[in-house]
């Protein structure tokens, strides 16, 4: 009896309906947004492109975005050539002949991911490893029913005798060319996903890998190309606006970031991260009110996080509450030590406060986790060319400090500028510090007047002969 043999075919819809059951929030939301009917019926398409592909495998691609059957010319024709090797199936079994056993074994596989459990991608390559077994043993059987029709008896020419094995080495000979070739498009993550664009532009998971690959690269233009157009084909999936939003934040298009994070709210599901990529982004722009309201609902959902303890820090830093930024800096670094930026926001913090060696010691701490921190380099070398307690202070470090980060910004950055005036009056090189503020003060003129006056006012002590000093 074949019933232990069918038992196990059959195991698959068990092993499915456990997967569906374990992931029941995430296909819950596959149920709502694609339908088990319009996939059910977007299913004899697909097959049908399975077994086209199972005679010629090319082109094989990670991502088709396959679209959902609209029409019932989309469905029927598909439909209908699929219910020739359904019925024939359902004869097979009935009359226990060997072309059921075949069919049930594609079918019965192929069924718990081709059928009406839906997913959000219809067409996928390797649901079809374990069914090919069926088309290939079909394509065995033809093959022998082909040399069984040869009459027998008779003596063939060699030639003749030699077509078999010369077409068997034909067909391995090409799909070992096809497999050498496939395996050409794994040497990267950009040679994967630039393949599969060429031959499914439209698909959104592939521009997502693709900007995913760019990003690694750096190549952050690029990538964002590739994201925002993931985002239009994919507008209902979470993690396309997400990674649009990451990647526009990081080229500081703050406002195009808000809108993206602000449509992954508006999807079904939960979002880890997007309250606390909202924090960091409206920190940046200033928006502090509501920066502070999303960074109360990142801790809800994760207070241990050291980004969440890091962002609530910049935030009273900025808004000029420097014990509890001090508070909440300790927190993240307690979390994570070597967090350059959490070094960074006490010694801010600490700074405000007019502790000065303990802001010294949290700026060089910061320093040293990140050596490309150079707001927190800046920052130090303030402090040890400007600060009122001269057993703080420290000229000779701060000019050696700020002339290491005004030679990475060459010299353009006028905030970097002021500091190393500072250190240059520090250590009484006064015509230097001239030249650098005077040199701010033209990179800065007409853009804010606050920082022009500062700058005048440095400039004023320095003709005299005297350093800045801070008064808190």
């Amino acid at each position: 009896s074949h019933a232990p043999l069918y038992a196990l075919l059959l195991l698959g819809w068990a092993v499915i309906a456990g997967l569906v059951a374990a992931t029941w929030e995430d296909k819950a939301t596959d149920f709502h947004s694609v339908g088990s009917l319009r996939y059910a019926l977007t299913q004899p398409g697909v097959i049908l492109h399975y077994l086209r592909l199972s005679v010629w495998p090319h082109p094989l691609v990670m991502s088709y975005g396959w679209r959902l059957a609209e029409g019932w010319r989309e469905v029927a024709l598909p439909l209908g050539a699929l219910l020739i090797p359904l019925a024939a199936t359902a004869w097979g079994l009935a009359r226990r002949r060997w072309y059921g056993f075949v069919g049930i074994l594609f079918f019965g596989v192929l069924g718990p991911s081709s059928s009406f459990v839906p997913t959000q991608q219809p067409a996928f390559e390797h649901r079809m490893y374990l069914p090919l077994a069926a088309v290939l043993l079909l394509a065995v059987l033809a093959a022998e029913w082909l040399l069984r029709l040869l009459p027998r008896g008779r003596a063939y020419p060699r030639p003749v005798r030699a077509v078999p094995a010369l077409a068997l080495l034909a067909a391995v000979a090409l799909l070992g060319w096809r497999t050498g070739v496939r395996n050409t498009d794994y040497y990267t993550r950009l040679d994967l996903w630039s393949r599969n664009l060429e031959h499914r532009m439209d698909s959104g998971m592939a521009h997502f890998g693709m900007a995913n690959a760019l990003r690694d690269r750096g190549r952050l233009l690029d990538a964002e190309r590739h994201y925002r157009r993931a985002a239009q084909l994919r507008s209902d999936r979470a993690e396309m606006h997400f990674n649009y939003g990451s990647i526009l934040a990081d080229l500081g298009r703050y406002d195009q970031a808000v809108q993206e994070y602000r449509k992954v709210l508006e999807l079904p599901g939960n979002h880890p991260g997007i309250h606390r990529n909202l924090t960091y982004v409206l920190t940046q722009m200033g928006r502090l009110d509501e920066a502070l309201a999303h960074c109360r609902e990142a801790n809800e959902v994760a207070p241990n996080h050291p980004l969440v303890s890091l962002y609530f820090a910049e935030i009273h830093n900025r808004q000029n509450r420097p014990a509890l930024a001090a508070r909440f800096a300790q927190r993240a670094i307690a979390l994570a030590p070597r967090l350059a930026k959490a070094h960074y926001q006490l010694g801010m913090a600490r700074m405000r406060l007019g502790e000065w060696a303990p802001a010294v010691a949290s700026l060089r701490e910061a320093v040293q986790a990140d050596p490309q921190h150079l707001s927190a380099a800046n920052s130090l070398a303030w402090i040890l060319a400007t600060c009122p307690d001269p057993a703080v202070r420290n000229g000779g470090d701060a000019l050696r400090i700020a002339r290491g980060f005004c030679e990475k910004t060459r010299y353009a950055n006028p905030i970097f500028l002021d500091t190393l005036g500072a250190a240059y009056a520090e250590v009484g090189q006064f015509s230097d510090a001239l030249s650098a503020a005077r040199q701010a003060l033209d990179l800065i003129a007409g853009q804010n007047p606050a920082f022009e006056e500062a700058l005048r006012t440095r400039i004023r002590l320095y003709r005299n002969g005297q350093a800045f000093r801070v008064r808190l």
